[in-house]
């Protein structure tokens, strides 16, 4: 009888083992559907969305408001109702840059053109006018 007992519980800790297995293959999965799911909340699109508004790129010249243009992208992103991420924001801005604020941009470094709130902090500081303070 012992030696059936042995071989019951040698089965019991073969089924545990297999179960654990699956417990965490369960959560490994449901752990990635999330993170997957979060990605694609993450990336989308402006089409898909109810509210896309166009925004008039910022050219970096004298006669516009750089503190203008700013406020209108975070409130264009607002409207989109999506989170973004810091990176996701900056290069969403970075996308409504042309003629010398476009050129300025490309000369930063990665670091600051991927950061949303140092590419606004740069970017104010270099296109700032006293005329629209």
């Amino acid at each position: 009888m012992a030696e059936s007992e042995g071989e019951s519980v040698h089965e019991m800790t073969d089924a545990l083992r297999k179960l654990e297995h699956l417990f965490l293959r369960q959560n490994e999965y449901l752990d990635d559907t999330l993170t997957g799911m979060q990605a694609a909340i993450d990336r989308a699109s402006a089409p898909n969305l109810k509210c896309s508004t166009k925004l008039k790129p910022f050219s970096g010249y004298e006669n516009v408001d750089v503190n203008r243009f700013l406020e209108q992208h975070s409130n264009r992103l607002l409207a989109r109702g999506v989170r973004f991420s810091s990176e996701a924001k900056a290069a969403d801005l970075a996308s409504h840059l042309s003629g010398p604020a476009e050129t300025w941009y490309f000369s930063l470094e990665r670091a600051t053109r991927s950061d949303y709130e140092s590419l606004v902090e740069v970017l104010c500081a270099r296109f700032s006018s006293a005329d629209f303070k």
